[in-house]
């Protein structure tokens, strides 16, 4: 299952920077793009899906402004060509908050943060990679 693009969207650069370094070494062919603002991202899926882009996301779920919940409210407003496949990242515990994000059917699974190699081999392995 290859992708066109991979979107990492998160309100905290550092953690975004170190999160995309690792995946990056597993993806080294696939464009690689980080949003601290979920807007400017959700945007850019509209985008990428009417030029039939393959998404891969990695969505942080407590974010100031828009939280993961609200942005996958605006993808469900898109009707997809290609759906995207998205990972939820988050540091919380709340059983709350982390069953409303994994419910959701584009949402692959939830991950706690931050992503390291280890996590991106098992991001493969759900991916059949």
């Amino acid at each position: 299952m290859g992708f066109d693009k991979i979107l990492m969207i998160d309100d905290e650069t550092f953690i975004n920077a170190i999160q995309t370094a690792s995946v990056k070494e597993y993806f080294p062919d696939t464009e690689m793009m980080k949003f601290d603002f979920p807007e400017e991202a959700i945007r850019i899926i509209k985008e990428k899906n009417e030029n039939n882009e393959k998404l891969l996301i990695f969505l942080d779920l407590n974010m100031p402004v828009m939280s993961a919940l609200d942005v996958l409210d605006e993808i469900d407003k898109i009707n997809f060509n290609q759906p995207p496949v998205i990972f939820i990242l988050t540091f919380s515990k709340d059983p709350t908050e982390r069953a409303a994000a994994a419910k959701h059917p584009y949402v692959k699974a939830l991950l706690m943060k931050p992503i390291n190699k280890e996590k991106v081999k098992g991001i493969l392995d759900l991916l059949e990679m």
